[in-house]
């Protein structure tokens, strides 16, 4: 099962790498951190990663544990962006827990 994210969703991120020039092979990469909170960093895609794409171009690439540890825990969960004072935020939408 893979994490679900809106067309919005994949045109912002779309957006951020073309914006932040990262070095060449890089994407934009979803991880976890010890606490379990989730962050966007920049990496190379990995075998077995979750590849997010908009208009055919990979734009995101999520690590096979966070994608099962997200699809486990927020079961009909569904990524979405959201205007904010400070710029585009990923939030999750549909949980059904």
């Amino acid at each position: 099962m893979e994490v679900a994210f809106t067309e919005q969703a994949r045109e912002a991120l779309k957006r951020l790498l073309d914006e932040s020039a990262p070095e060449p092979g890089q994407l934009i990469r979803m991880v976890s951190d010890l606490e379990g909170n989730f962050h966007l960093t920049f990496g190379e895609r990995e075998d077995g990663d979750q590849v997010v794409t908009w208009d055919g171009v990979a734009v995101l690439v999520i690590k096979s544990s966070v994608s099962e540890h997200l699809c486990e825990h927020h079961p009909g969960a569904t990524l979405d962006v959201q205007e904010t004072a400070s710029g585009p935020a990923l939030l999750m939408t549909g949980a059904e827990r």
